[in-house]
């Protein structure tokens, strides 16, 4: 079980297990090609997000989810502190990754044209 510091307390309250790799963000993981972990709190303190680079694929989890058509951030009622919440998906649209796909924790993932679909999060409604 891999999980950010921040959240091993919790994990181990809840499952009475110890969290066997332990991550703060910023690490690379050799697995797949790569994986960058991106600390992405809001969720929860120490949400985090995977980013798997060569097959240019985010495993977003809980940062963002769909609904419908649409991506947005994690909703209030699903985050323990919505504006970082709202801060961490700003982050993950600015460092501008090429991404076809993106994986979510509630709703439909987008397999293709993720990259497109994150930048209209904070675009407001289309008139």
């Amino acid at each position: 079980m891999m999980a950010h510091e921040l959240d091993m307390p919790a994990i181990q309250r809840s499952t009475g297990y110890d969290v066997e790799h332990v991550v703060k963000g910023g690490e690379r993981l050799p697995d797949c090609g790569g994986i960058n972990v991106l600390h992405t709190p809001g969720h929860t303190a120490g949400h985090i997000s995977l980013h798997l680079p060569r097959i240019k694929t985010m495993i977003a989890g809980d940062a963002i989810v769909s609904a419908g058509e649409h991506l947005v951030v994690s909703p209030a009622y699903l985050s323990s502190d919505p504006e970082a919440a709202t801060e961490s998906v700003k982050r993950l649209i600015e460092m501008n990754l090429d991404l076809e796909r993106l994986l979510v924790g509630h709703g439909e993932d987008v397999y293709e044209g993720a990259k497109d679909n994150m930048a209209r999060i904070f675009a407001g409604p289309r008139v």
